[in-house]
């Protein structure tokens, strides 16, 4: 006699796997529906927060005291550049300035004119404090156009003292064209210079 299977273990069996399929169900669709979307929000939350630690930790050591090294660096700097700026100028001392910073023992036939500006060439004013006194520089771009004639030689020695900083010009255009035995030089530029006017 062949036993009868047992009505309960089927229904056991049935109600597991009934059970065990709602569960993945339900995980699979808190992973990939707003579960998914609230740990992507969490992650980026995460990230976020991160960021900033990195950030505050950053500006945490940035923020320190300025040292007396640095404080004496930065009223050399400050010194350097009113020595090189000079006195302030006006209008008819502008000329001769610049004169003064482009002369070589070959230039000749100088021509300096002040460009009229236009939006782009618009003159620009800077306001330059000292660190420590609180003295403030007036510096202004003024757009030029120089124009003069001069040895090779000569010309690469002007060039190269505009390229690093000993003469206050900032190159806007040049023109370099061979008059046997030395070069016609025209530059648009702009001058730096020191002017008086109110705070």
């Amino acid at each position: 006699m062949t036993p009868t299977p047992s009505p309960f273990s089927e229904r056991g069996n049935l109600a597991l796997a009934i059970g065990v399929t709602l569960v993945a169900l339900l995980a699979g669709v808190a992973y990939f529906g707003p579960g998914s979307a609230m740990l992507d929000n969490t992650r980026a939350e995460m990230e976020t927060h991160r960021s900033d630690l990195d950030s505050w930790a950053r500006e945490e050591r940035e923020l320190r005291d300025i040292g007396a090294d640095e404080m004496a660096h930065w009223n050399e700097r400050f010194a350097a550049t009113k020595t090189l700026l000079g006195a302030p100028v006006d209008e008819a001392s502008l000329f001769a300035r610049v004169g003064s910073a482009l002369d070589t023992p070959s230039l000749e036939h100088l021509e300096v004119v002040r460009r009229v500006a236009d939006d782009s060439q618009t003159a620009l004013r800077h306001l330059l404090t000292s660190p420590t006194s609180g003295e403030i520089l007036r510096v202004e771009e003024i757009p030029v156009r120089v124009a003069f004639r001069a040895s090779y030689r000569d010309t690469l020695r002007v060039l190269r003292r505009i390229e690093s900083g000993h003469i206050p010009l900032r190159l806007d255009e040049i023109d370099l064209r061979r008059d046997y035995p030395a070069l016609r030089v025209e530059i648009g530029a702009r001058f730096f210079a020191r002017v008086e006017g109110e705070s």
